[in-house]
């Protein structure tokens, strides 16, 4: 998911406004150049927010797909930020941050959620299911049982230890964080700043 963003048409306004005595190509170039120290702004605040400060940092996949740019819309010029804008790559989990929703299985009829005895440290999945029972995972072997709470718990045989290593579940709802409306409330009074000092460098001929 990615965030269009414009400058308030009243700032605007009152920005472009003091312009009005350099050419209209000039002006064009000043906004442009402004919008970009903005998406650039709010970028770098994007990726704090989703690397600890809204969203738990894991494998860090969709910190470093975070991007920005400036183009040419039939309204100006707009900025756009967010998974994958300047990359391409763009991380399918990206959007349920935002909006929230459920997650059902696409194969199969469980998701499988690892534990801590399938982690690194950081959180991530250090082998799949599957990879518990083919042997690749390092295990003899696995078997699912139904725990106490009633929750299926996939575990992983080696010698004599059994170890708990995913939760199998028909769905899983994640909550929404809202990291990027909340980046772009966070930012409104700093990307005015830029754009106001922008201008008056431009009026300064800097």
């Amino acid at each position: 998911m990615a965030e269009e963003f414009k400058i308030d048409q009243i700032e605007l306004n009152r920005l472009m406004k003091k312009l009005d005595k350099i050419s209209f190509v000039k002006k064009v170039q000043t906004y442009i150049k402004g919008m970009t120290s903005v998406t650039l702004a709010v970028e770098a605040r994007l990726k704090m927010n989703v690397a600890g400060r809204i969203l738990k940092i894991r494998s860090g996949r969709l910190a470093s797909s975070m991007g920005s740019r400036v183009m040419r819309t039939a309204d100006g010029v707009s900025g756009l930020v967010g998974s994958g804008v300047r990359s391409g790559k763009r991380v399918s989990y990206a959007d349920i941050h935002e909006t929230g929703g459920t997650i059902t299985p696409k194969h199969g009829k469980y998701l499988t959620i690892p534990l801590d005895g399938a982690k690194t440290a950081s959180g991530v999945a250090r082998f799949s299911a599957g990879d518990v029972f083919n042997g690749s995972a390092g295990y003899d072997g696995g078997f699912i049982r139904k725990s106490k709470k009633g929750n299926l718990i996939l575990f992983g045989k080696t010698g004599k230890s059994i170890i708990p290593l995913f939760v199998l579940k028909r769905s899983v709802t994640i909550p929404a964080r809202r990291y990027l409306s909340v980046t772009l409330i966070q930012m409104q009074s700093k990307i005015i700043q830029i754009m106001t000092n922008t201008v008056n460098n431009a009026l300064k001929g800097e």
